[in-house]
């Protein structure tokens, strides 16, 4: 390992990066301007200190200049909070940017798994396991979140339930404000190609996005209509009272379904954040238009939510062309209003005669 000469005081150049993502079988290496991850078996018996001497050998002779650690467990400002599962010990006593010689910062690799995210905030490469690592994490920290705060709140006024997942949202907010500043993280898209649609130049990465979330979509409402935890969702849904006087766990049910929520929201994040960046706030946009969505296609609706969801994008679209793009988003609340006033209810709901 050799660090790179020195850069003339007014010429600026970015930092190259090494990306370490430590896993459960393999750790992979890749640096900036390469395209294809360096591995080696890790396992139950790697050791912090064996880690290091392993990545020194299999980037001796590579010129970086600081590195991005994705480690599996907890961190707070780069310290590991417990040892790893799957991995040996020693991870939470190692100066890593002692042993390497060079700055280090160290993140979770199951919301970001392989970011270099050292001040340029660089993807270098990205798995399936990000979506997958995150869903299941957000998953399981939604579903502590209901049980602690909203579960007692069952029953009462929703008004309570909305002002509680307000003030978190808000600590999030500013937590990760805390923790990684206002700055926007730029992530590379990991498909750059494109294709000729109508004489335009459209990236692949949208049709994998769009892909992808059709699945995801399709799986849920195959889950929803076949099985039983489906069942009880929608019994709940329909009459909380029944359900729980029928058998139906229905604080289970709440539960499991603020979890699945979640983990769907980490899900679209990760599969969206390439396409803007990300930054504490890159929610915020995101809920106001799902809940004109929700308003508009009807609620519980789940095939209504996707009709209204494609149709309040392309009438964005189309109001871009004649109004600014910042303000397009004039046409959602119009088309939310009328709604309210003219069928509450929901446009792609059918009303009872």
């Amino acid at each position: 390992m050799t660090a790179k000469p020195s850069a003339p005081k007014n010429v600026k150049v970015d930092p190259k990066v090494l990306v370490i993502d430590v896993g459960g079988t393999h750790v992979k290496l890749l640096m900036t301007g390469q395209k294809e991850p360096t591995k080696f078996v890790s396992g139950p018996t790697m050791t912090a200190a064996r880690a290091v001497r392993d990545i020194k050998l299999a980037v001796k002779g590579w010129k970086f200049d600081c590195i991005s650690i994705g480690y599996p467990g907890p961190i707070i400002n780069s310290h590991p909070l417990r040892e790893p599962h799957n991995l040996g010990g020693g991870w939470m006593a190692i100066n890593f940017a002692k042993a390497f010689g060079c700055p280090v910062k160290v993140i979770n690799d199951a919301s970001m798994q392989a970011l270099g995210s050292y001040e340029g905030g660089r993807m270098l490469f990205l798995g399936l396991g990000t979506g997958l690592g995150s869903a299941l994490v957000v998953a399981i920290l939604g579903a502590a979140m209901q049980i602690v705060t909203l579960r007692p709140l069952i029953g009462r006024d929703p008004l309570n339930t909305i002002l509680v997942t307000f003030g978190i949202s808000l600590m999030l907010q500013n937590y990760a404000l805390w923790q990684f500043g206002p700055v926007v993280r730029k992530i590379p898209e990991p498909i750059t190609s494109h294709f000729t649609l109508f004489y335009l130049q459209y990236p692949w990465y949208r049709i994998v996005i769009a892909l992808l979330s059709a699945a995801i979509i399709g799986g849920f409402w195959l889950f929803l209509k076949y099985s039983r935890f489906g069942v009880w969702i929608r019994a709940t849904a329909q009459d909380r009272v029944m359900a729980q006087a029928m058998g139906i766990p229905v604080p289970l049910v709440y539960t499991g379904v603020f979890a699945i929520g979640s983990a769907m929201a980490a899900a679209s994040g990760v599969l969206f954040a390439p396409t803007t960046g990300v930054d504490s706030s890159m929610g915020l946009d995101w809920v106001l238009r799902a809940f004109i969505v929700v308003v508009v296609g009807g609620m519980g609706n789940l095939a209504g939510s996707v009709a209204a969801a494609i149709f309040i994008s392309l009438l964005e679209s189309y109001a871009a062309i004649w109004l600014d793009p910042s303000q397009a988003v004039i046409v959602s609340f119009v088309v939310l209003i009328l709604t309210l006033l003219f069928r509450p209810t929901g446009l792609f709901v059918s009303t009872p005669r």
